[in-house]
């Protein structure tokens, strides 16, 4: 089974979806599973170097605070782009996946991961780990 791994950040950046996904990543590779992780690096910033070869990186345009109320035509070009980015990766790498695992669902970044994956009929489990900040009823809110 190859697991494509969505998660909110990557090294040096790290919060504890990130985390919990880097280290499903390598569980999974330990167990000779071929994961590939997918997360965002905003223009300008690189990640970590000597990231394993299963690490994948999207540049994103910056997304920091997007408040939809304040700037909307803003707020959607950004989630656009986000979108368009990451349909092109999920196009080249979802053909050779079993399914599409998003860790936290409080980003910009991994809530278009959700929608893209649909889009492309993708298998998708979402996976929520801050219980009032990404749970239904709270995204609702």
């Amino acid at each position: 089974m190859r697991v494509l791994i969505v998660t909110p950040s990557l090294p040096p950046r790290y919060g504890g979806a990130a985390l919990a996904a880097y280290r499903y990543a390598e569980r999974l590779q330990a167990r000779g599973r071929s994961p590939v992780l997918v997360g965002p690096v905003s223009a300008g910033e690189s990640a970590a170097e000597n990231l394993p070869p299963y690490v994948r990186v999207v540049e994103i345009p910056e997304y920091p605070a997007l408040r939809l109320r304040s700037s909307r035509l803003g707020a959607l070009a950004r989630v656009a782009s986000i979108g368009k980015r990451l349909y092109t990766v999920l196009s080249r790498l979802g053909n050779d996946c079993d399914v599409v695992h998003i860790f936290n669902a409080s980003s910009i970044f991994t809530l278009s991961a959700v929608a893209v994956s649909r889009a492309r009929r993708l298998p998708t489990v979402l996976e929520m780990s801050l219980l009032g900040s990404d749970d239904p009823l709270a995204l609702r809110h």
